[in-house]
């Protein structure tokens, strides 16, 4: 590989990795981001003395920096990385329904099943009239009467006073594939490692690689996970650059070659 050029122009977004300080396994990665943004904070304070008006020295104070970035896709790491919430793949997860329209047959047994019934979560049956709203009550087996039904893996029975009746019926059933993202009251935000790699053009058109290393971070602790009407949510992270703790006292590596 080649020197690069002096000077060239940053522009678009990095894919960025965050990875566990410690043990270096990756958090995250965030492969379509928005926008990355990082923030050093070097201030001084003017020393004053004699007639002078103006300072004769200044002093270091205390410096920050911080790095923000926002993703367009969604990924249960990042939930991870903000505020150590536990992450399980590939793990049971549970998927509401909310209104599934059924009609009570006309005839004798008045039962109806869900379209999830093997794997629906009992506790979590609840059904109304379709036109009124009208929460219907759940009773014994047995003792189903208007306004009532019983409940029992997956099939629910009404009375022959709610036959011919629509009903919508709100549950949640499992599937064993999905990811799980619990917060927990009582996690840790991890300390991390933040790597990022951008690819892009100089003048002369040689592709540039630019790498960064932040060796030691900290989220805030802050995550929005909006959602609106007609528009593509974002996702976005605030850390704080922490003392890496390296001999080299390095907090920072930028990076650049010419690929050949």
């Amino acid at each position: 590989m080649a020197a690069p050029n002096k000077q060239f122009v940053f522009y678009g977004v990095p894919e960025v990795l965050i990875r566990d300080f410690s043990t270096k396994a990756t958090i995250v990665r965030l492969l379509k981001a928005v926008d990355v943004t990082i923030s050093l904070d070097f201030p001084s304070e003017d020393v004053y003395g004699g007639n002078d008006l103006f300072p004769f020295f200044t002093v270091d104070k205390e410096r920050t920096g911080k790095v923000t970035m926002s993703n367009a896709e969604f990924d249960a790491g990042l939930l991870d990385a903000a505020m150590g919430s536990t992450v399980a793949r590939d793990a049971t997860a549970e998927v509401l329904v909310v209104g599934e329209a059924k009609t009570v047959p006309a005839a004798s047994t008045y039962t109806v099943e869900l379209t999830n019934k093997t794997t629906a979560v009992a506790n979590t049956v609840k059904v109304c009239y379709a036109d009124s709203r009208v929460e219907l009550a759940l009773v014994e087996a047995g003792s189903e009467a208007a306004g009532k039904y019983s409940y029992a893996n997956g099939t629910l029975t009404f009375a022959v006073a709610d036959a011919s009746k629509d009903v919508l019926i709100d549950y949640k059933y499992t599937v064993a594939d999905g990811d799980v993202v619990s917060v927990l009251s009582n996690t840790l935000i991890p300390v991390v490692e933040i790597l990022m790699v951008n690819t892009m053009k100089d003048k002369d058109g040689n592709t540039i690689k630019e790498t960064i290393t932040v060796y030691k971070a900290k989220a805030s602790g802050k995550t929005d996970l909006s959602q609106s009407r007609g528009k593509a949510s974002e996702h976005a992270l605030e850390f704080s650059i922490l003392e890496s703790g390296r001999s080299d006292k390095k907090m920072i590596d930028f990076s650049t070659v010419r690929l050949a």
